[in-house]
């Protein structure tokens, strides 16, 4: 986290779930951060990553990820863009590298102009498909 970015004072506990969004292997929400914190032994008041997470937000050094599911999940802003894999066994979402789809700033057959896209593949995870 950068130092006094647009005020932002870097303290442990925002390091600790910035941390944490940023090494996850896909966008998490605010329950899995809890989770993750409390598999380290850093546990942390649910009121307190809501807090810092908005605070994050504000700053732009995490972006929202939503899917089907309705669920605010968080990643990281710096990361190229990518799309999902959401598993329906766990829940658990995946990033996937790279791009499926290439499409980024062109001009659909019908005149649409592209900006962005974004694409989830969903369906059974590895973990959960070699468990099974």
């Amino acid at each position: 986290m950068k130092e006094n970015h647009i005020g932002l004072r870097k303290t442990k506990q925002r390091e600790l779930i910035l941390n944490v969004i940023s090494s996850a292997p896909g966008p998490v929400s605010v329950n899995e951060i809890a989770q993750l914190l409390e598999d380290c032994d850093k546990s942390t008041g649910i009121a307190t990553i809501y807090r810092t997470v908005n605070l994050l937000l504000d700053n732009e050094l995490i972006q929202c990820v939503r899917l089907h599911d309705a669920v605010q999940r968080y990643e990281p802003t710096n990361i190229p863009h990518h799309h999902h894999f959401h598993c329906s066994q766990c829940d658990k979402v995946y990033d996937l590298e790279g791009c499926y789809l290439h499409l980024h700033e062109s001009t659909l057959k019908e005149g649409h102009q592209v900006n962005s896209h974004e694409i989830t593949f969903r369906g059974i995870c590895k973990d959960c498909k070699e468990s099974s």
